[in-house]
């Protein structure tokens, strides 16, 4: 048993993760896919929004969405976080690598006024 609340989270990710076939690494791997993701009051709609099968490099910036500190990639259904960034207060970014096969996720911002988006992967 985790008695540390600060591992919680990153341990979820990652047996999230491993549990479905992705992958989440904090190296950015080569020629991967970049998917810009820009938190708002308003959203977090990604760019671009449809890229292909494989490793994709996952930016995200908290442009002045004081209610948004986390960015999630979730499966289709919402019922996996496949990766994810947190504690992105306003002005501040981050990034993280996740391995995608072709299908239909979505980026989850909590607490913009629009929360999911979509993000389609083809093979």
């Amino acid at each position: 048993m985790v008695r540390n609340p600060r591992f919680v989270p990153a341990l979820m990710g990652l047996c999230a993760a491993a549990a479905c076939g992705y992958s989440v690494t904090s190296a950015h791997a080569e020629h991967a896919t970049v998917v810009r993701i820009s938190a708002t009051p308003s959203g977090c709609q990604p760019s671009p929004d449809r890229v292909g099968a494989g490793t994709v490099e996952v930016v995200v910036t908290n442009l002045n969405a004081p209610t948004v500190s986390e960015i999630e990639i979730r499966t289709a259904n919402l019922s996996q976080v496949l990766g994810e960034r947190e504690n992105l207060i306003e002005g501040l970014s981050g990034s993280f690598d996740i391995r995608l096969e072709a299908g239909r996720y979505v980026v989850n911002c909590p607490g913009a006024a629009r929360e999911q988006w979509p993000l389609v992967v083809t093979s």
